[in-house]
């Protein structure tokens, strides 16, 4: 199986779909054009997780925007399980995204990553009074930019180590190490799986936690890593249903299993 099923066994997927729960949510989403549905935060509760797999990096090229603007509203979608609709404008590149660029400058810089234009850039918005925000931390000092650059560079070479570790698997000594001036104890200690989404054609793309380590993966040719699935298209999950006969639940759980082709699942 691909899935470790940390999230719940098949005896409780089942009684969690003929329970009925949150079925009313499911049939909206199902049933709708476009919007989004099911509670992330009610729904990984109810489950005791939400899936988490193993997946080559290969298949992760692309970002989800965590904010964005359809029919008139503004969307969070790192709050939402299912939803609907065209996704595509939404979609980017993620060497092309602003996080992956500043860890392919400080990586590329090496030692001397104090005088690239990018670390010269924060000192000038720190010292002009608008400060970058990094890891819920205002980085106005001198001392914090650099503890963030560090950090970034130490969180690189423990992926060339030893990849991306789940963070159940991450130790209090490890969330302490990673930990300093610039990423406070309790941001480290509450962060989360990578997360990503299921779009509607089965591609996978990145969305909410996970920026850095995905970059600093990429950047260090890492094979696979370990992400949260958080987020589902409606049209994915309907062919699930159509394919395997299964209630949603089941179906859904049916089809991350098979998301990526056995050929190219990690050994």
């Amino acid at each position: 199986m691909l899935t470790e099923t940390p999230y719940m066994d098949d005896g409780a997927a089942s009684h969690f779909a003929l329970s009925g729960a949150l079925s009313e949510e499911f049939e909206k989403a199902l049933k709708a054009k476009e919007g989004f549905f099911v509670s992330y935060d009610v729904l990984s509760e109810r489950t005791g997780g939400l899936p988490v797999i193993d997946v080559p990096l290969t298949s992760l090229a692309l970002q989800l925007g965590r904010k964005v603007s359809s029919g008139g509203r503004e969307h969070t979608l790192t709050r939402w399980f299912l939803g609907c609709g065209d996704w595509g404008p939404w979609l980017r590149k993620i060497e092309t995204t602003p996080v992956y660029r500043e860890v392919e400058v400080l990586l590329g810089a090496d030692k001397h990553y104090q005088t690239s234009a990018l670390f010269q850039k924060f000192k000038l918005h720190m010292e002009m009074g608008r400060p970058p925000i990094r890891n819920e931390t205002l980085l106005d000092t001198a001392e914090k930019i650099e503890a963030y650059a560090e950090g970034v560079r130490r969180l690189a070479a423990s992926i060339s180590r030893q990849g991306v570790v789940r963070r159940s698997q991450t130790s209090l000594e490890d969330m302490a190490v990673n930990s300093g001036v610039a990423r406070p104890l309790w941001v480290e200690a509450t962060e989360s799986e990578i997360g990503a989404a299921i779009l509607a054609d089965g591609t996978l793309a990145r969305l909410g936690p996970g920026h850095h380590r995905i970059a600093a993966a990429k950047l260090k040719n890492v094979e696979c890593v370990p992400v949260e699935i958080r987020l589902v298209h409606a049209d994915w999950l309907k062919r699930q249903i159509e394919e395997t006969g299964l209630a949603p639940w089941p179906a859904l759980l049916q089809g991350i299993d098979n998301i990526i082709p056995a050929k190219d699942r990690p050994a």
